[in-house]
């Protein structure tokens, strides 16, 4: 479960959840934040994984997270 705000904004933020394969980031989720920015998925990844947060309003990613 990645849980998570995306900032700034106002109001519900579209964001994607994508992992790393190779030297590409692979969308696995996607989404809209509630009205306070904040979301929570669920996600299938092996253990190792790296995922990270991709906001494309602002073009930008979270620094990637480790699966454990």
């Amino acid at each position: 479960t990645v849980w998570g705000q995306v900032r700034p904004g106002n109001g519900p933020q579209r964001f994607l959840l994508q992992r790393k394969e190779g030297n590409a980031w692979v969308v696995v989720a996607a989404g809209v934040t509630d009205k306070l920015g904040y979301l929570r998925r669920t996600v299938s990844a092996p253990l190792g994984s790296k995922i990270r947060l991709w906001y494309s309003a602002k073009r930008v990613g979270s620094p990637p997270l480790s699966v454990r």
